[in-house]
């Protein structure tokens, strides 16, 4: 049995087989190890070991010479270990990443070399396709989920086209709304679209309409919802509603005197005005400015030293 020896590495392929013609005409059988693996998978050359050239133990210093002096290969990259290596053990001269894994495998580090590259890159393989099939089903989850989704639906593709109709034309955005499907998590917000178009057509009543089917649908009379409603009977001329309701706010929260004091001087009341302002005046004034702007205490004490001007004449 013939004892080989590696005694040089080439990144190359046509570098391997000059230094191995060079050697042959020099009288030294050479071989290269690894050229068709290294062919196969060229894109990991580098830790399959290169193309190795191979030669007999007694040939390894005259070959190092050959090599050295037609400046094939570098003095620093010369294998230095000259163990004798029979052809079933040259793997293991210089392992590399693939060899080390290989070994520590009970019956895979039995294989020949080129078979066990083979069943690493088909392992690889189906590890890889294994992969893509997992993302592609999550992918599909994904699509199913955001499509089955109300809110994904609304805030994606609704929403958009209800904005850039308000902006257009508010009565083709009524007619979009009209259309769309309604669920319990929607609802509440088409009403509010509706709300909103209406009060650009100055429709005054549907709006009204429209906010109370918005408490019904929240379950609670907000301040906002009473404060709309004040707002839409006064444009109405519901004069006695609209204060009636203010009225109400205040009983809630007395920063909402101002409003009802609005309302008064809107119907030409100067003197429940100045009385509301007062109050609101007096509520606000204490507050921190980052709740009430300077400015609209500014505004009030304006509009009320107006009004006992206009009522002491």
């Amino acid at each position: 049995m013939i004892s080989l020896v590696t005694i040089a590495s080439f990144e190359k392929q046509h570098q391997a087989h000059i230094a191995k013609a060079v050697l042959k005409e020099n009288g030294i059988d050479a071989r290269l190890k690894g050229e068709l693996i290294n062919q196969t998978f060229s894109f990991i050359s580098n830790p399959l070991g290169g193309f190795q050239l191979i030669v007999d133990h007694a040939d390894v210093q005259e070959a190092h010479l050959i090599l050295l002096e037609a400046e094939l290969i570098e003095k620093s990259n010369l294998t230095n270990d000259e163990t004798i290596l029979s052809d079933a053990q040259l793997r293991e001269h210089k392992p590399n990443f693939f060899t080390r894994i290989f070994n520590s495998l009970p019956i895979v580090k039995n294989l020949r070399y080129e078979y066990q590259i083979l069943l690493f890159v088909l392992f690889s393989s189906i590890l890889f396709f294994a992969v893509l099939l997992w993302i592609g089903n999550k992918g599909e989850d994904f699509s199913e989920r955001k499509n089955a989704d109300p809110r994904y639906i609304y805030y994606t593709e609704q929403l958009p086209i209800i904005t850039r109709l308000m902006d257009e034309d508010p009565t083709k955005a009524l007619d979009y709304l009209n259309n769309l499907e309604e669920d319990s998590w929607m609802k509440k917000n088409i009403v509010l679209h509706k709300i909103s178009a209406y009060e650009y057509l100055d429709s005054f009543q549907r709006a009204i309409d429209l906010r109370y089917e918005l408490i019904e649908i929240q379950g609670v009379t907000l301040d906002d919802d009473l404060h709309a409603l004040a707002i839409y009977h006064h444009l109405l001329g519901n004069v006695k509603e609209s204060e009636k309701i203010a009225l109400e706010l205040t009983h809630r929260d007395s920063s909402h005197y101002s409003l009802l004091a609005d309302l008064k001087l809107e119907n030409g009341n100067d003197s429940h005005a100045l009385v509301y302002y007062l109050k609101a005046l007096e509520y606000l004034k204490d507050k921190n400015e980052n709740i009430v702007h300077p400015d609209y205490l500014m505004f009030l004490r304006l509009r009320i030293d107006s009004l006992n001007s206009v009522l002491n004449k």
